[in-house]
Order: C-alpha cells, then structure tokens, then sequence
C-alpha cells in the first residue's frame, strides 16, 4: 500500500476538506478497495456532521455531539494511517449504502471499475487463507503426541499387513 493512499484515506475524515479528499479519492483511486472503503466512509460521515448541525439547537447536546464527531474523525484517520479497515459504528453501514459507483459515473462519465474492487477483496482473501493455514500449521506440534505416535504405527502396520497378503 502506498502512502498516497494512506494520505487520501485519512484526508477523508478530515472535516473541512473531507470532500475535496472524497472527490479525489474517487477520480484518481476508484480501483483501490482501501482506499474506496475509507471514501465511502468519509461520505457517510460528512453527511452525519451535515444533518447532525440541527443538533446546536440545544447547546449541551450539540457540542457533545460534535465532540463524538470528532473522536470519530481522529479513529478513522488513525485506522487509514495504519492501513486497516476496522468497522466504525453507524458510520461503515450507512457507508456501504452509499452508491460511489453512481458518484463516480456522474464525476467521471465512466463506469465504475469493479473488478479491481473485485481483485483486491479476493487477495485480501486468499491472503487471509494463507494466514489462518499458516497458523493452523504452527499450532500443530511438530512432535507426535502419544496418541497421534499410536494411531501412526498402527496404520503402518495395518498397510504393512495388507502388502504381506
């Protein structure tokens, strides 16, 4: 992953020039999967902060809402930063509504490239696989318990016997 990437994910969450990053994101990045994901979360926030300004009507509730607004802002640029898609709650399922194929048609007049999307879930897939066979690997001792060094002779045995008939 490049650091542009990293850059225009966190600028993302940025609060006033979210948008400029989102927009960005989309024309120059469409085809990295990370960086769609942290768009598509930015939009959802920005649209949050944009119907959450009704809130300073009652001044205790909207400065606190603003100060939530804000820890959120700073968790998804730590998460974009670092490279991960952590779950941001509220904000990733109103995220994963929002259509940025459509956004990005209507920006660019092209459509959307979905299957580099495509590629880069299926390698973050396959990569996990490998991982989770890997560690599944290490947990099994390299040393034969009793039982498995049992189990072991008597199927050699067994194939011994068959190959004497």
């Amino acid at each position: 992953m490049e650091k542009i990437d990293k850059f225009i994910a966190a600028a993302c969450y940025l609060p006033f020039i979210s948008i400029i990053a989102i927009i960005a994101g989309l024309i120059k990045k469409a085809s990295n999967a990370f960086v769609i994901y942290h768009v598509r979360n930015g939009i959802a926030l920005f649209l949050l902060s944009f119907i959450s300004i009704f809130s300073f009507a009652v001044p205790v509730i909207g400065g606190f809402i603003w100060l939530i607004f804000l820890a959120v802002d700073a968790y998804g640029i730590y998460l974009s930063i670092k490279g991960l898609t952590n779950f941001i709650p509220i904000v990733t399922p109103l995220g994963k509504i929002i259509p940025v194929e459509k956004i990005y048609a209507v920006l660019t007049g092209k459509p959307f490239p979905q299957q580099t999307i495509l590629q880069s879930s299926s390698q973050n897939t396959q990569s996990s696989q490998q991982i989770i066979q890997s560690q599944q690997q290490n947990t099994q001792s390299p040393q034969q318990t009793p039982q498995s060094a049992d189990t072991a002779q008597q199927e050699q045995s067994t194939q011994n016997q068959s190959s004497n008939k």
